[in-house]
């Protein structure tokens, strides 16, 4: 994704129907997320108009959604509360649950 042009921001998967951006963490039980990622992913919502490039191709577009997706729900605790700080109602906090299926914080 590229943020107004000035710096690119490159998010894990886009999904086009819901513009959302997901982001997968591994092994964050006791580290945390980038901050400097995180706002710029909250700016992106804010700011809109992100540029998307979607199997070769350029797509304008708003960002409606960030979700942060972690391999443990012990990881998503972990940064819960820096996410929840970031002030926006649109990032969430997913894991993976011992049966691999994604459960939202």
């Amino acid at each position: 994704l590229d943020l107004a042009a000035a710096q690119r921001r490159l998010s894990d998967d886009y999904w086009v129907r819901e513009n959302a951006i997901w982001d997968f963490k591994c092994g964050y039980e006791k580290g945390h997320i980038d901050r400097e990622q995180l706002n710029d992913y909250w700016k992106m919502m804010d700011e809109g108009g992100v540029r998307a490039v979607r199997g070769g191709a350029m797509l304008d577009t708003n960002i409606e959604s960030v979700n942060y997706l972690f391999d443990s729900r012990a990881g998503a605790l972990n940064n819960r509360e820096l996410i929840e700080d970031s002030g926006s109602e649109r990032i969430f906090v997913w894991y993976l649950d011992d049966n691999h299926q994604r459960r939202l914080l």
